[in-house]
């Protein structure tokens, strides 16, 4: 079976053309789906079925080694790694082991120099999203005061 059904964006494949209806709410701000307890907006339904369940406090999937429980399964298989010691997900370049691979993509940017995270204020960048909030929350308060303080009183002046 082909996948004929193709995003004019992407160009990646489906072979549903409601899979690619369902695919290109990725490329636009469309969230339908909107919690009744918290109003979070999602993309698709089961993201929010899924959502649902941390108004519940229920988390049905519990380490046997700790206790620790979990929402979903996956986290807690991801848990158990930190049990047995595996480390699964490898670095290419420089071979360090991570537990988890959201963790060896934050390493990769390390080798490849990328910041994707700006801060809106003084235009920075940064590898990390964590260095982002700190950098604006504690060390760059003063100037990012200073900036927007110029900024609100040229928007007076202009005004």
């Amino acid at each position: 079976m082909e996948r004929t059904f193709i995003c004019a964006i992407c160009n990646k494949g489906f072979y549903k053309k409601c899979s690619l209806k369902k695919h290109e709410r990725v490329h636009s701000a469309d969230k339908p789906y909107v919690c009744d307890v918290c109003q979070r907006p999602f993309r698709h339904r089961p993201n929010l079925n899924k959502h649902k369940l941390i108004h519940t406090g229920i988390k049905p999937h519990r380490c046997s080694i700790c206790d620790k429980s979990f929402l979903q399964r996956y986290d807690l298989v991801s848990h158990c790694l930190i049990h047995t010691g595996e480390r699964p997900h490898a670095c290419d370049v420089c071979e360090r082991r991570f537990v988890h691979k959201r963790d060896l993509r934050k390493h990769l940017r390390t080798h490849t120099g990328e910041k994707p995270y700006a801060c809106e204020v003084c235009n920075n960048h940064f590898r990390l999203k964590s260095t982002l909030h700190a950098i604006s929350s504690f060390t760059l308060v003063k100037s990012h005061t200073l900036v927007t303080s110029a900024i609100k009183n040229s928007v007076i002046k202009l005004i």
